[in-house]
């Protein structure tokens, strides 16, 4: 089919059997297993770097059940955004599989698993290459009635750099909980020294990350570390005027790099609410809060923060957007 002008084969689909039994796909796709802790070949926004696999995906459906089977390439987007320096193809190998079952209307189980092999090592005199092996499971459970779902994800990784030996674990946890006019939110996260990471990024001098967990912070907010955290969130909604109006507390505790010498706690509280109006065409949206970050020898700094957003239709065509952002930082 050609090739598309960021470089990409675009995906030739197959599908054979009732209700696609059998998916073949083949060229350039994407790729996320669970909540993107072992692997995560996508774009993330429009200031990073798009990546994806070049290869062959089969996914075989029985029933209830699902597995499916993908091994390829990296293939990297060959212009940095940012920087607008060229980025070097890295033929990065990554084979992995993803099966799910379904128990019923309210469970579902799913097991997957993820190999990569670098094609740049990180110390080029090892006898033994660098190479990463991960498996992971989750469980997503929806009770009767809607009013309770969790969802629960735990995994292992098995990886070699530079000939050393190295283990990373990780689990999240998020639960949901609906009641009348509420909703909550909890989330739980724990990561040790889980990364998967690839060849160098020649533009920008620093490995490719293929994996992308959890963070519990906001999209706005920067994020200390995605290798070592223990950390909670919980949010609160409160839906007034048969739901256009929404009223939301967020609490946020990080300890970050824990039990290292120079561990660093965040603490974030912020609410906010969201007003839909002119039958959803119009919106108005502002939220505020305060984060403190710490190190045990005091040192740190902390923040207040104000946003609002407001979404004015102009008739059937036309709407006015303004958006405020600020930040008073110490």
């Amino acid at each position: 089919a050609g090739l598309l002008a960021d470089g990409r084969i675009p995906s030739l689909r197959l599908a054979i059997g009732g209700r696609g039994a059998l998916q073949i796909k083949i060229g350039d796709f994407y790729r996320q297993l669970g909540r993107g802790t072992l692997l995560s070949v996508r774009k993330v926004d429009e200031a990073g770097v798009d990546v994806s696999l070049r290869g062959a995906e089969v996914g075989l459906g029985l029933g209830e059940h699902r597995l499916g089977l993908f091994a390829g390439h990296t293939n990297t987007a060959n212009l940095d955004p940012i920087s607008q320096k060229h980025i070097e193809d890295k033929n990065d190998a990554v084979a992995g599989l993803d099966t799910r079952w379904r128990l019923g209307d309210s469970v579902q189980l799913g097991f997957f698993g993820v190999y990569l092999k670098p094609e740049e090592q990180v110390l080029t005199t090892a006898k033994e290459k660098d190479f990463s092996a991960g498996a992971g499971a989750s469980a997503e459970i929806q009770l009767p009635g809607d009013w309770l779902s969790f969802y629960l994800e735990a995994d292992f990784q098995q990886r070699r750099t530079a000939g050393v030996q190295k283990q990373g674990k990780a689990a999240y946890l998020a639960a949901d909980l609906f009641f009348t006019d509420w909703t909550f939110l909890l989330e739980g996260l724990f990561l040790d020294d889980l990364v998967q990471r690839g060849s160098a990024n020649s533009a920008l001098g620093v490995r490719f990350d293929y994996n992308q967990p959890p963070t519990l912070e906001r999209i706005d907010q920067e994020v200390a570390t995605s290798t070592d955290v223990q950390g909670t969130r919980l949010r609160m909604e409160r839906l007034l005027l048969d739901g256009d109006l929404i009223l939301h507390v967020n609490g946020t505790f990080r300890r970050n790099e824990p039990g290292a010498a120079d561990e660093l706690k965040s603490l974030h509280a912020y609410g906010g609410f969201e007003l839909s109006y002119g039958d959803g065409d119009s919106r108005l949206a502002a939220s505020g809060g305060y984060r403190d970050e710490r190190q045990d020898n005091g040192r740190g700094r902390s923040m207040l923060h104000a946003e609002a957003d407001w979404i004015q239709a102009l008739g059937s065509r036309w709407s006015l957007h303004i958006s405020s952002s600020n930040e008073l930082r110490s």
